[in-house]
């Protein structure tokens, strides 16, 4: 019979990152409605302030200079608020726009015939990496929050991104692979041992302090 310590730090595992998840989500939809039906300046300030990194990371993943990736991420932004009422209210918004970061970088590639790359380094991925701010109070609140953190940005650059896309954008196995020209199947092996060194680190710090 399993450990009841050990089934309690799995779900809590999964219930910090699904809460996580679901809170990013809300928020996100909440925005996405300010900016398509009121057309609200500050609510798309705050959506590139939060996502612009991001896109410009993605992008830069096949185009050969950020002075590129920055008209490519500046080319779909204003294609989709041309047409945010429509845009701006797809259901897996995410999902449609990094899509649409990627054709736009590789529509950009055919056209100056140059040799699709990608440049998936440690330094670009480390951009993806954002901060939660949102209390675990039931665990040593920020300093178990810093050690997740510290977990996830010590993972290998594909694994980091992978995580990021799937748990924190709430991305499907397809769409990141597709994202990432790898197969779904690499996604999730990539997910699954990222969240074995989570779990593997949370044990340990649970452990220590008990």
């Amino acid at each position: 019979m399993e450990d009841p310590i050990h089934q309690y730090r799995e779900a809590t595992i999964a219930h910090l990152v699904r809460r996580s998840t679901q809170e990013d989500q809300a928020d996100l939809h909440h925005l996405l409605f300010r900016i398509a039906e009121l057309d609200e300046r500050k609510a798309f300030s705050l959506f590139f302030k939060l996502y612009h990194a991001k896109m410009l990371l993605l992008a830069n993943i096949f185009v050969p200079s950020p002075q590129i990736a920055e008209d490519v991420v500046s080319e779909v932004l204003v294609k989709l608020l041309r047409h945010r009422k429509k845009t701006f209210r797809k259901k897996n918004f995410l999902g449609f726009l990094y899509t649409c970061i990627k054709n736009q970088s590789l529509d950009y590639i055919r056209k100056n015939k140059k040799h699709r790359h990608l440049n998936l380094t440690k330094d670009n991925i480390d951009f993806l990496v954002q901060h939660k701010s949102n209390p675990c109070s039931d665990l040593a609140g920020k300093e178990f929050e810093e050690i997740i953190f510290n977990c996830i940005e010590s993972l290998p650059p594909r694994r980091k991104l992978v995580y990021k896309l799937v748990k924190d954008d709430g991305l499907s196995y397809k769409q990141v692979a597709s994202l990432m020209d790898i197969s779904s199947r690499t996604v999730e092996v990539q997910l699954r041992l990222a969240m074995r060194h989570i779990k593997i680190t949370v044990d340990d710090y649970l452990a220590c302090r008990g």
